[in-house]
């Protein structure tokens, strides 16, 4: 039988990486706020404006439908292509339990072209703002643009896409609904 001998010291990298890693999660669980509740445990409460300046906690949105989640900015043109058919679908199935939360991570030097985006855009779902990156750190951390994460109505993602083509609009438009229709059953 081998003993292990636990009144060893843990070598300075090994006990500096377990400091960071405390820190970096001491860091991200001060980023929760507050909010109404009632959300998934696994969402965390972040609030968020959107571009009318009024708050958004995202457990008021995820968890409660199928939701689209999309990180996007002003400069990106396959975000707009993402957007736009985000749109048809919202408008075709909003009815239906389908949410659109389109996150814009513009930084504070753009951030405000994007309210007169959005409007000349037509878009009708919900715009937020993340210009700090409180909600794309924890799920766009690569800054890929576009990502999307369709969350089923227990919060739980179920399906994710990055980068967009018109041609993936059939598969995205196919995902989405087959998660609608998984839902009303």
């Amino acid at each position: 039988m081998r003993h292990i001998d636990c009144s060893t010291r843990l070598p300075h990298r090994t006990t500096a990486a377990i400091l960071l890693l405390l820190v970096t999660v001491l860091l991200l669980t001060g980023c929760v706020t507050a909010g109404s509740g009632g959300g998934p445990a696994n969402v965390p409460n972040l609030a968020l404006r959107d571009v009318d300046g009024r708050s958004h906690y995202l457990t008021d949105h995820i968890g409660r439908k199928v939701t689209v989640m999309s990180f996007w900015a002003t400069w990106c043109m396959p975000c707009r292509q993402e957007l736009t058919m985000l749109q048809e679908l919202f408008v075709d199935h909003a009815r239906n339990g389908l949410e659109v939360l389109a996150i814009n991570v513009d930084g504070p030097e753009t951030v405000g072209r994007v309210r007169p985006y959005v409007k000349q855009s037509g878009w009708t779902f919900t715009v937020l703002l993340d210009s700090e990156n409180r909600t794309a750190a924890l799920y766009n951390p690569r800054k890929q643009m576009p990502m999307m994460h369709v969350f089923d109505s227990s919060g739980r993602i179920v399906y994710t896409h990055t980068t967009f083509q018109p041609g993936h609009a059939r598969e995205v438009k196919r995902k989405i609904l087959d998660v609608l229709k998984a839902e009303a059953r």
